[in-house]
């Protein structure tokens, strides 16, 4: 049996809605951690998971919260790591004080804060005055999606989408390469801190993704987040065949990022489907092994 934060049972059958991909303002979201558990248990959302970007400093504000409102917090992070299109994999029920996990995310914070700082400087040569507008939370992740609303607030871009196509993408003035997490050794450490590794989104790839699954199969990969917000019923059949060609478990997100991402809430890509409810199980009780 796998106890949930008010210590029920989840069974077979008794669907209780989750979302396991969640941004709070400690990466590119917008809300607190506290506050990311405060809209998941106003929404009757029972399981949740913050995850955001190579980041687990919200982790412990969350778990709090998760207490005192009855949402049960599974510990979480999207690792962005090295391949020729976006690709970001999941960590969910890990021990937060892994040692392993800890220096890679160190490795890529400080890739990270390497990039964005040669990124601003290109900005603001170009004439955007971008730092006044990128706020800094103590032990946050500062991402691309932060420097694209400051373009915004420069006034030189109206939506998310035409900051990166006119400034940030491959070519552009606010372009800046950068040697991420090998996407092998991501999914090793996950492993290594007693997590499941989830490939985050599939349906948004932009590459061969039946080769890539294949690969990531081969290296170890535990899920694939196979509903999300933007998947559509072929893209979510394809997904479904692959995981099950591949004996590969069945996740489900929101990638909930508050006000940045208006047209998303958390657990808006759940369904009542008894592969969800298997893989809440299995996450919920990799999780219980770290408190022991």
């Amino acid at each position: 049996m796998t106890l949930l934060q008010d210590g029920r049972n989840i069974t077979r059958g008794d669907y209780r809605p989750f979302d396991f991909h969640i941004h709070s303002d400690m990466s590119d979201g917008t809300d607190s951690p506290f506050d990311i558990v405060r809209i998941a248990a106003d929404s009757g959302v029972e399981i949740i998971s913050l995850t955001d970007h190579d980041n687990i400093s919200g982790l412990s504000e969350a778990r709090r919260a998760g207490k005192e409102l009855n949402v049960t917090v599974i510990n979480g992070v999207e690792i962005d790591t090295q391949f020729d299109c976006e690709l970001h994999i999941l960590g969910l029920g890990f021990d937060s004080e892994n040692s392993a996990l800890a220096k890679m995310l160190k490795n890529a914070e400080e890739a990270r804060n390497y990039r964005n700082r040669l990124i601003i400087e290109r900005l603001e040569k170009a004439g955007m005055p971008v730092s006044q507008y990128i706020t800094e939370k103590e032990n946050a992740t500062i991402t691309r999606l932060n420097i694209a609303k400051a373009i915004i607030a420069c006034g030189k871009a109206e939506k998310f989408s035409e900051a990166f196509e006119k400034y940030l993408a491959k070519g552009k003035a606010g372009y800046v390469f950068v040697e991420r997490t090998d996407k092998r050794s991501a999914i090793e450490t996950i492993h290594e801190a007693g997590g499941i590794a989830v490939l985050a989104h599939p349906c948004k790839l932009k590459c061969d993704y039946r080769a890539l699954i294949h690969t990531l199969a081969d290296y170890g990969l535990d899920a694939l987040e196979v509903y999300y917000p933007t998947a559509d019923d072929g893209q979510i059949y394809e997904f479904l065949s692959l995981a099950k060609q591949y004996s590969l478990l069945v996740s489900s997100g929101s990638d909930y990022h508050g006000q940045n991402r208006k047209n998303t809430h958390i657990g808006c890509a759940y369904r009542a489907e008894e592969c969800l409810n298997d893989f809440a199980r299995m996450v919920i009780e990799k999780q219980s092994r770290c408190f022991v």
